[in-house]
């Protein structure tokens, strides 16, 4: 896939040790279903830190992407703006309100 310039997607259902998505560099593809309940549960701190910190050191070459799918109790939109602010100090500072709220 290297030589054909197609990135693999790294998805959090990958088999065991993935811990960078495969293929061509140019591109970094992350797609983050919830876990422990696939498209229903949040992830936690340590576990968005830890995504951070992949993005964070992607080559600045590369594109880097993170897709979050656990958009069933609406889970998505908190943990991409936890880690939109761990990416982007400062960027804006009132958290989004989770649909699980009621709101």
């Amino acid at each position: 896939m290297s030589t054909d310039a197609a990135a693999a997607c790294l998805s959090n259902g990958c088999p065991a040790g993935a811990e960078q998505p495969g293929g061509w560099k140019g591109t970094l593809y992350f797609r983050m279903h919830g876990t422990p309940r696939k498209y229903w549960s949040p992830y936690t701190k340590d576990s968005i830190e830890a995504l951070a910190r992949k993005l964070w050191d992607a080559p600045q070459s590369s594109d880097a992407w993170c897709v979050f799918d656990n958009t069933a109790s609406g889970a998505a939109l908190e943990n991409a703006w936890d880690l939109h602010h761990l990416l982007l100090p400062g960027a804006g500072t009132e958290r989004p309100r989770s649909l699980a709220d009621g709101h």
